[in-house]
């Protein structure tokens, strides 16, 4: 995304799994699809105390204890879809190679029924959300410090080939991994030992 500002500017960035949408917004992926939301629309009276606390902190640590509580404090509170979905995407988007009709017939639905349910859910089909796996493991790979060569990651990652990953991420990024990884400037803006050490990654 573009953001314009006057050359500085500080924020906070949750990623969040579908599951994690759904105990700490109390909304579907499905929901919130390629919107722009407001905080006061998303979280309600927690939203004036999140950024009132995140403001009034002093230091990145403090900010982040302030954001873990408030979000903490709201699960439970959540109506979670069927456990079903829930394992069809950790299957589909996991290392393990599945297919949609593995899947389906684990969750002990006909194929339609889990391609409606989960788009319903998660905003995109069985098939996408295997795509989405095999591009996030790739990134991941991809962001090391050292990577592997890209046959060898899109062996890994479950491509048919080297050519299929470059066509998936020039569909997925914007561009073949390897002009992604040349022109990538913030491989990774907070690296994941200071994510875990401030308890900061939800």
């Amino acid at each position: 995304m573009v953001i314009e500002h006057d050359g500085y500017q500080h924020g906070i960035q949750i990623s969040l799994t579908p599951a994690g949408c759904r105990a700490l917004l109390h909304v579907p992926p499905a929901a919130l699809r390629q919107y722009i939301v407001s905080l006061d629309d998303l979280l309600g009276d927690d939203a004036p105390r999140l950024l009132d606390g995140v403001h009034a902190a002093f230091g990145w640590a403090a900010a982040f204890t302030v954001v873990d509580r408030i979000l903490v404090g709201r699960l439970g509170r959540a109506t979670l879809p069927d456990a079903r979905l829930d394992r069809a995407w950790e299957q589909l988007t996991g290392p393990a190679s599945v297919t949609v009709g593995q899947v389906a017939a684990d969750a002990e639905w006909s194929r339609r029924r889990l391609e409606t349910r989960f788009a319903s859910e998660f905003s995109v089909t069985p098939r996408d959300a295997i795509r989405l796996g095999r591009f996030t493991r790739a990134h991941a790979m991809l962001r090391a410090p050292e990577p592997p060569r890209l046959a060898e990651v899109a062996s890994a990652c479950g491509y048919f080939d080297q050519a299929h990953m470059a066509r998936d991420w020039r569909s997925l990024a914007g561009a073949a991994p390897s002009v992604w990884r040349a022109n990538e400037v913030f491989a990774s803006v907070q690296d994941d030992s200071t994510a875990s050490a401030t308890g900061s990654r939800v």
